[in-house]
């Protein structure tokens, strides 16, 4: 069978963003290529108290942000992540597949192209693919916002997922 790699609790999912980083022309990036597969709900209430100066974010933030990009699959297998605490996306680009995942109870206050899985497919390469996913739950943000992905092309695709998102923006782009 094929080869994935389980989450079984919310440090697995975070560390999803730490896994094949790599300096590109000085920069670090994040290429994430793996399949990654949640074995059962997963409860991130802890999420609020993280402090990433110990090693340990403060809420479920990636190390550089503006860097990771998945390239991978993320299966949640129809399970649901609950009560995260964020200032980013799941994923800040998204090249690969989110599916069979739903985000609920989530609270994420950034700056701009906030969503609950990714903030940009557009402009990545490769098409990306979010299918059977929803979310429920809150944004505060600065700049553009919405309720799935924050940026999105015509090359990618979006199948039989929904939102029922709050979004407090200071930006006239926003999609709940």
């Amino acid at each position: 069978g094929d080869c994935y790699k389980e989450i079984n609790d919310c440090c697995d999912l975070y560390n999803i963003r730490r896994d094949k980083a790599q300096n590109v022309n000085g920069n670090y990036n994040y290429f994430i290529s793996g399949t990654y597969e949640l074995i059962s709900d997963i409860d991130c209430s802890d999420t609020l108290n993280w402090d990433c100066q110990t090693g340990e974010c403060k809420g479920y933030n990636s190390p550089d942000p503006n860097n990771i990009i998945f390239n991978g699959i993320l299966n949640g297998n129809g399970h649901v992540l609950s009560n995260i605490k964020s200032s980013t996306p799941l994923f800040t680009y998204l090249k690969g597949t989110i599916q069979n995942l739903g985000l609920v109870d989530f609270y994420i206050k950034g700056g701009s192209w906030i969503a609950p899985f990714a903030g940009n497919l557009g402009n990545t390469g490769n098409p990306a693919k979010i299918e059977n996913v929803y979310a429920i739950g809150e944004i505060v943000a600065t700049g553009e916002a919405s309720g799935l992905v924050a940026r999105l092309d015509s090359s990618h695709q979006v199948k039989n997922s929904y939102s029922a998102v709050k979004i407090i923006s200071g930006s006239e782009n926003k999609a709940g």
